[in-house]
């Protein structure tokens, strides 16, 4: 289900300070054994062999393959034929838990923290989105867009016990995700294959699932409807298996070290609660050949530690907290080692139409102009950039062009022109208003708490600002209380149907959050979700934006962005065409897999 406001935490526990500091030198001690561990194990199989073809690129809105035409794929810039051998030992510090992960389950649970390069599922996706082959080499669909068939690599052994990767894993590990008792948060992703809904909201049974193995190397996949999106979805975490045998045996515990079967780049190997937890490469993995890293080790490290963690090379990369990002970029050493990455997200407002004074389209208009987005990519430090459209920079279906950027152009004068006839004319006469956030980090509080005094300067207009917890937020915005919503919106996958279509028009059951509701823009996000062809797909939702927009449904403020340091000695960090990073996520989940270590120095 798609999700709002922050990212969730992996885990509640605690992680002990002074476990947490060990060493470089400590950590690779403690890992060797488990490194001879996951040495063991069968062959790669037939398809490590084979080189993906380019199939060309497709608008970012759309990108169905051709009425019954196979998918090809193209080669990861990370991994090309002909790259040379990585010198030195290939064993990378991870940073960014400050938890244990509840486990590595990321089948039955989307926020399990744990490590996503442990799985691959049928398709994978590139640092611009695009899905590509992982474990199914290609790819086709019916005329109708009704029926996809992926062919799997045959004869492999991809499962990191030699178990092998089959359509019934598929098959089986959806209809895990959809078993209401498995409790998955993102089931309802899945709901474009035929029998997905029934399972999972009305009892239905699992063989009630439109998807199937016709052999072990073939899956059909048969859908409500086209789906354009399908692809995304389940090139993303949403479409990840499990390994059947050893969630029978192992039940809850199946992704401890020691129980762990994974068919992704790496297994796991070891995992110290508190401490550490390592992976290394898996041999069986079809793409094994390419993945130049042989090790990587995670600590368990304090947040507050600040940057310590990379300048005593406990870790090799690390995001800049906000007190330290002015002296990196002044540092001559730090900044050449400093980049950003956009994250998938967008912070806006939501008024709620149905409340005083917000059910006044000019005043809906006014606020949308009265805020200055550069000036928050200023009180930021870069830290946030201005959002012009829903969809992040570097997202398919971003949108920027002159048009729809006029529509939300700041302009003071503008904004007090379209009050004239309200009572609100000069800014005066507001009643007490108040904007009303999830708990959130700093950055969140800091540009809202801007929001609010821009609206104040420039409006008169005088908010109070209300942080709620978790619960009480969302239960408070699904009861349409709040006359203001300030709304930081991650994308579960990279399409525009998740936010025009899951956050404006969600399709029973996903709950409603906004009291808004328009039958033609319904209609709108219902023909471009089965849109085939790419434009005209692309066009739709420019629509959609453009109808949100001019009646001022949301207001859109800030895309979020993290500033991360990576040592010199790491190369392949995985980059997009923009030139942006994209380092651990849930969308993009290939990082370690691009990864080199070139001429680390000794310690």
């Amino acid at each position: 289900m798609p999700r709002q406001d922050r990212h969730p935490q992996p885990s509640s526990r605690p992680s002990p300070a002074a476990a947490a500091r060990l060493s470089r030198r400590a950590l690779l001690a403690a890992g060797a054994l488990a490194l001879l561990a996951a040495c063991r194990g069968g062959s790669a199989g037939s398809a490590t062999d084979s080189t993906p073809v380019s199939r060309g690129s497709q608008s970012p809105a759309a990108r169905p393959s051709p009425a019954g035409a196979a998918s090809p794929q193209p080669t990861s810039p990370a991994t090309a034929p002909g790259t040379p051998p990585a010198s030195g030992p290939q064993v990378f510090y991870q940073w960014g838990f400050a938890a244990d992960p509840i486990s590595h389950d990321f089948n039955a649970n989307r926020y399990c923290g744990g490590e996503p390069e442990l799985w691959a599922g049928l398709l994978t996706l590139t640092p611009d989105f695009e899905p590509v082959a992982d474990w199914a080499e290609a790819w086709s669909t019916s005329p109708d867009g009704l029926t996809w068939t992926f062919r799997l690599r045959p004869n492999n052994r991809g499962w990191s016990n030699g178990d092998p990767v089959t359509a019934h894993d598929f098959v089986w590990s959806w209809q895990r995700k959809l078993n209401p008792e498995t409790a998955a948060p993102d089931a309802p992703l899945l709901y474009d294959i035929v029998g997905a809904r029934e399972i999972h909201t009305a009892g239905a049974p699992p063989e009630a699932l439109g998807a199937r193995a016709a052999d072990d190397w073939t899956l059909d996949v048969d859908l409500t409807g086209p789906s354009p999106r399908f692809l995304v979805i389940i090139a993303s975490v949403a479409g990840f298996p499990a390994h059947r045998p050893s969630v029978e045996r192992h039940g809850d515990r199946w992704t401890e070290a020691g129980n762990c079967v994974s068919n992704g780049p790496f297994i796991l190997t070891r995992w110290e609660r508190g401490v550490a937890f390592e992976i290394a490469r898996n041999p069986n993995y079809w793409d094994a050949a390419r993945v130049a890293l042989d090790r990587c080790i995670t600590p368990i490290l304090p947040l507050d530690q600040g940057l310590a963690p990379y300048d005593d090379r406990q870790v090799d990369y690390i995001a800049v907290p906000r007190p330290d990002l002015p002296v990196v970029r002044n540092s001559p050493n730090l900044s050449r080692q400093l980049g950003r990455a956009v994250e998938a997200a967008v912070w806006c407002l939501i008024p709620q139409v149905t409340m005083p004074p917000f059910d006044d389209l000019r005043v809906r208009q006014a606020i949308s102009r009265a805020i200055d987005r550069e000036r928050i990519v200023q009180i930021t430090e870069g830290r946030a950039l201005g959002a012009t459209s829903l969809m992040p920079v570097g997202m398919p279906g971003h949108f920027n062009d002159a048009e729809i950027v006029q529509i939300q152009q700041f302009d003071v004068d503008a904004a007090l022109a379209l009050l004239e006839d309200t009572p609100f004319a000069g800014g005066q006469n507001w009643p007490p208003l108040t904007l009303t956030m999830r708990q959130s980090d700093s950055d969140a509080e800091l540009i809202a708490n801007d929001v609010i005094s821009q609206l104040r300067e420039n409006l008169g207009l005088s908010l109070s600002l209300d942080i709620l917890e978790r619960e009480d937020f969302d239960a408070a915005v699904r009861a349409h209380e709040p006359a203001l919503i300030w709304l930081r919106w991650w994308f579960h996958y990279p399409d525009p149907h998740n936010g025009y279509g899951d956050l404006f028009a969600p399709e029973d059951p996903l709950p409603r959050r906004l009291a808004w509701e328009d039958p033609a823009y319904t209609d709108l996000v219902r023909r471009a979700r089965e849109e085939s062809d790419p434009a005209a797909r692309l066009d739709l939702y420019r629509q959609c934006e453009q109808t949100l927009q001019s009646a001022a449904i949301y207001i859109p403020v800030a895309y979020p962005v993290t500033w991360y340091l990576f040592k010199p000695w790491v190369s392949g960090i995985p980059t997009n065409s923009r030139g942006d990073w994209l380092p651990r996520g849930e969308l993009f989940t290939r990082m370690k897999a691009h990864l080199r270590i070139e001429n680390r120095p000794e310690a």
